[in-house]
């Protein structure tokens, strides 16, 4: 259902988010192979730019059609028989992703595309036949799966899962593969685990510098969140504080470098933020926060030489005060006051002795709003 109106696993929104009534999907039905109306699983669309859509997932059939765990529907929802991958994938399809030249990658739990062997990963062309060209040879490790695709502008290929080798070369979670599907050696990622552990990364993202966004849960420390260099080095300048209290679903890249990242995790770095987040992405990671009247707050003197600061802010009935947060650009908790009775005043005194001199989120936080602004220290 979305929004009272029937649909089965997959819907189509106008810009405004409102249903687009033209799309009417299907079901997807008999997951595993078996019998009865079972209704399947989507995991991953890709959009062509002649508005059909390839479907990743796990299913067996689409409106009664067979179709394992791959299908092509086209503009208005109903099944693209142009579009034949035989036998389809012998399991789960987690992710799928339209290269520039059309052909679709496709990562998951598989072992076979069409009974032909692909361990984990695979490329098949615009009619849905098994691409031939890419060749992962063993592929990845049996027992694992991948969870994640990003695709980088030179066509190699970024693959997240947990897996612990490729073609019999050992690579844990993270891989870049070249567009023939040998693995490239010349990255190897900084992070540890073993099939079976949890450990997996299950969201991938690569800005425009070749550095890489992984999530999911792994060291370092398991703060489910990290990035690493073009080589695969980690990425030191990338420090997400305490990370996120659990999984990492989804990393997407802004066209201003921002990152929105979407889980089961409730905090980040011990601030609320509940399945989603969006980070700045630059050398630091600090929480893009933000009130509904942002633009009324002020802040002065800013620049501060490190002492005393005064904010104003839009009138309101804070009943029970408010709090002073001021954060680095990381994200961490650096001073402040955890209760400030308004008191019907809306100037606030605050005390940044202490402090060095550098960049800072203050945010002024009440029950119901949250007010930030950037502060520079200077001397």
């Amino acid at each position: 259902m979305y929004n009272g109106v029937e649909r089965h696993k997959l819907a189509k929104l106008n810009a405004d988010g409102s249903l687009d009534l033209s799309f009417t999907p299907r079901v997807l039905g008999n997951v595993g192979g078996g019998t009865g109306n079972v209704i399947g699983k989507v995991y991953s669309i890709a959009a062509q730019p002649d508005g059909k859509i390839v479907v990743g997932g796990q299913f067996t059939t689409y409106d009664g059609i067979p179709c394992r765990n791959i299908v092509r529907l086209n503009g208005d929802g109903s099944f693209d028989d142009t579009f034949d991958a035989g036998t389809g994938a012998s399991d789960a399809v987690y992710t799928v992703i339209r290269e520039p030249n059309g052909k679709i990658l496709l990562g998951g739990s598989f072992y076979s595309i069409n009974g032909t062997s692909r361990n984990h990963i695979a490329r098949i062309n615009l009619d849905g036949s098994l691409d031939m060209i890419f060749d992962p040879g063993t592929g990845f490790y049996a027992d694992a799966s991948v969870q994640s695709i990003s695709l980088q502008p030179d066509g190699k290929i970024i693959a997240g899962g947990d897996f612990t080798s490729y073609n019999g070369i050992v690579r844990r979670l993270v891989a870049r593969i070249n567009s023939d599907g040998v693995l490239d050696t010349s990255f190897d990622a900084e992070l540890s685990g073993n099939v079976g552990s949890n450990s997996m990364v299950r969201a991938t993202a690569i800005q425009p510098d070749g550095k890489v966004i992984v999530g999911g849960s792994f060291n370092p420390l398991s703060k489910k969140i990290a990035r690493l260099n073009a080589d695969g080095s980690y990425d030191a300048s990338f420090d997400p504080g305490l990370g996120f209290n659990f999984r990492v679903f989804a990393t997407r890249l802004q066209p201003d470098g921002r990152i929105i990242v979407g889980g089961q995790f409730t905090t980040y770095d011990d601030i609320e933020r509940k399945g989603i987040i969006r980070l700045l992405g630059g050398d630091a990671n600090s929480i893009d926060m933000y009130g509904d009247d942002n633009s009324q707050v002020r802040l002065w003197p800013n620049p501060n030489k490190g002492d005393d600061l005064w904010l104003s802010m839009p009138y309101r009935p804070y009943i029970n005060g408010v709090s002073i947060e001021i954060c680095n650009l990381q994200g961490k908790h650096l001073a402040g006051q955890d209760s400030f009775p308004l008191n019907g005043v809306d100037i606030i005194h605050v005390d940044l002795r202490g402090l060095v001199p550098g960049t800072y989120i203050v945010s002024v936080v009440s029950k119901s709003d949250r007010f930030t602004k950037r502060l520079v220290i200077g001397r």
